[in-house]
């Protein structure tokens, strides 16, 4: 992604019927993404860091 000058990715998760959280650190494993998430909801917006790795490879 960076060599292809990419800046912004943008995961729509309108209408997840949720799941395994793992999933979501797998992803971002596997693209080396080491950012914040907001999260929207309604009027209320979370921000945290984002875990870029797996679980017990911390």
């Amino acid at each position: 992604m960076n060599q292809r000058g990419v800046s912004l990715l943008v995961v729509d998760m309108r209408y997840n019927g949720g799941g395994n959280s793992l999933l979501g650190n797998m992803l971002l494993e596997a693209l080396n993404i080491h950012l914040s998430i907001s999260i929207s909801y309604g009027n209320t917006t979370n921000t945290k860091k984002a875990l870029g790795y797996m679980a017990g490879r911390a």
